[in-house]
């Protein structure tokens, strides 16, 4: 077996290791395992597995509050035009008017019934030829009471 030889120039800390490998003999076979680690942190998260068969479906919830009112939309078309109605009640007269000019004369009607006789009146005088004159001077234009 050769020995090395022994620099001075290594540090002491080799020396040591030469030295031990010198005084020693060779490495003997390894030993029982020893006893178990503590656990290591958790490793990232795995893809998502497969999502299995949906379950039977639930009993249907109550129904919401009403929501508010909305915009007024745009108007529609015009409808079609409707049935004519009944006739109403007469209106009420109207105010009379001013009255008209006077028309033309008509023309000459039928004579008509001739009237009831009189009663006999008073002679204021008598009837004579001679005395006629005297009569009419009596009684103013000749009228006759």
């Amino acid at each position: 077996m050769v020995f090395p030889k022994i620099n001075h120039g290594f540090l002491s800390a080799d020396q040591q290791l030469i030295k031990r490998r010198l005084i020693k003999g060779d490495q003997g076979s390894a030993g029982p395992p020893g006893p178990p680690g503590p656990p290591g942190p958790p490793g990232p998260r795995g893809p998502p597995g497969d999502t299995g068969k949906d379950g039977p479906r639930g009993v249907p919830g109550l129904p919401g509050d009403p929501g508010t009112t909305g915009e007024l939309g745009l108007m529609g078309p015009e409808g079609p035009p409707g049935q004519k109605g009944s006739l109403g009640p007469p209106g009420v007269p109207g105010v009379d008017g001013l009255k008209g000019e006077m028309g033309e004369r008509g023309e000459k009607g039928d004579l008509g019934e001739d009237g009831q006789r009189g009663e006999a009146g008073e002679k204021v005088c008598k009837f004579n030829f001679t005395f006629l004159p005297l009569c009419l001077l009596l009684e103013p234009d000749g009228a006759r009471t």
